[in-house]
């Protein structure tokens, strides 16, 4: 919870991938730099 002298939040994300035919499409590079931003 952050605050400042006007407010009090909270942000939070969520990220759904689905991709149009259930296929592997993070192939090669681009995987492991995506697990590890989402998990960040």
């Amino acid at each position: 919870m952050k605050t400042t002298r006007h407010a009090t939040y909270d942000l939070n994300y969520h990220t759904v991938w689905i991709p149009k035919y259930h296929q592997s499409v993070l192939l090669g590079d681009v995987q492991p730099v995506c697990e590890t931003t989402s998990t960040k």
